[in-house]
């Protein structure tokens, strides 16, 4: 397993002295969208359940690695047979009370409320603020056009360009986080509306960008030819290809002792 000397996001965003700016946040998150779509289009598509800043792992080459498959379960179509509801509060879906009810549409939530995380620097529960949840806090003001309230205090206020592109990713994870499951994006519209953000701010993203986008293709048309390691005490989790082809893996929680095997996306 790769060494993750950078953490997790969590300990970037609320432990480290100097946090990130604007661009590296939209560009963490457009990693994980990525890596969320891929697994959403596999067959049959895997929906990951505990998608938090605490399972983004951050790597040596600046990217970073969606960890911890331990919840991670694939489920057909029409979500039968799913297992029963599992997540970390302030992440879980609250539309997601039951086995019939998990989808990709849980995993979006999830990613919305990181979305709000990575953007504000709020932690997701902070019981010494009301309202202590961040989605109750940060959704109404985006919805009264004051999304400049959810940005973090801690940077400089972003230049015109910059500000119209934290304000897209912020209208972005207010969809996600929606009451109605059929009013979140598919994670494939979140990754290419983190795209336009990026590129509307005049923020360009590091050499390997285009393997990156090639792998994705590659795992939707070949489905079932994802790459599957089977242990009892392994860890896994999902990247994406560097632009020289080789893959990483990072860090990450154990899977459960069971047989059941989770993909490791190369």
């Amino acid at each position: 397993m790769e060494f993750m000397p950078n953490g997790s996001l969590h300990d970037l965003l609320h432990r480290s002295p100097r946090p990130p700016p604007w661009p590296r946040r939209v560009e963490i998150a457009l990693d994980v969208a990525r890596a969320l779509r891929a697994l959403h289009g596999a067959a049959p598509r895997v929906i990951h359940r505990d998608v938090k800043t605490a399972n983004i792992l951050l790597g040596r080459d600046g990217r970073s690695r969606l960890a911890d498959f331990s919840l991670a379960v694939r489920v057909a179509a029409d979500a039968a047979g799913a297992p029963a509801p599992a997540g970390t509060m302030g992440y879980l879906d609250p539309s997601y009370t039951e086995p019939g009810r998990l989808g990709p549409e849980s995993d979006v939530f999830s990613f919305g409320v990181v979305l709000l995380e990575l953007i504000s620097g709020r932690k997701v529960m902070d019981m010494s603020a009301f309202p202590s949840s961040i989605v109750a806090w940060a959704v109404p003001l985006i919805g009264a056009g004051m999304a400049r309230k959810v940005f973090d205090g801690r940077l400089a206020a972003p230049p015109p360009d910059a500000e119209d592109a934290i304000a897209r990713v912020l209208a972005v994870a207010a969809r996600c986080v929606s009451d109605g499951v059929e009013r979140r994006p598919a994670m494939s519209e979140v990754a290419s509306e983190l795209r336009g953000a990026l590129e509307g701010a005049g923020w360009h993203r590091r050499r390997g960008m285009d393997a990156v986008e090639r792998v994705y293709r590659r795992v939707v048309s070949w489905g079932t030819r994802l790459r599957v390691k089977t242990t009892r005490r392994s860890k896994v989790e999902c990247t994406e290809l560097s632009s020289e082809g080789s893959s990483s893996r990072a860090d990450s929680c154990p899977l459960p002792s069971r047989s059941s095997s989770m993909p490791i996306i190369r």
